[in-house]
């Protein structure tokens, strides 16, 4: 491939993350999710509001990308995996 290198940030499930980074994370209860090919067709309900991609949950907590499975969350420049079905509470 000709591209060039990009820095790839792993992705890891809210779970294991740090205890410090979990607790900057709020509890997420997603009600509804919407997940299409064309990123400005997908949404996420996450605690009663509708968010898109590059949306903020607080300002610690951003909706990088809205999967088939749930979303990635950039948190303290890492990314997290939210699984649709179990959300997140601490």
């Amino acid at each position: 491939s000709n591209q060039s290198p990009q820095l790839i940030t792993p992705k890891i499930a809210v779970e294991l993350a740090a205890k410090d980074t979990q607790s900057l994370i709020p509890n997420i209860d997603i009600s509804s999710h919407i997940y299409s090919s064309l990123p400005a067709r997908r949404s996420i309900v996450v605690n009663g509001e509708r968010l898109a991609e590059a949306d903020f949950i607080t300002p610690n907590v951003q909706v990088k990308e809205i999967t088939h499975q749930g979303m990635i969350i950039e948190v303290d420049g890492l990314s997290l995996v939210i699984d649709r079905s179990r959300g997140w509470s601490r």
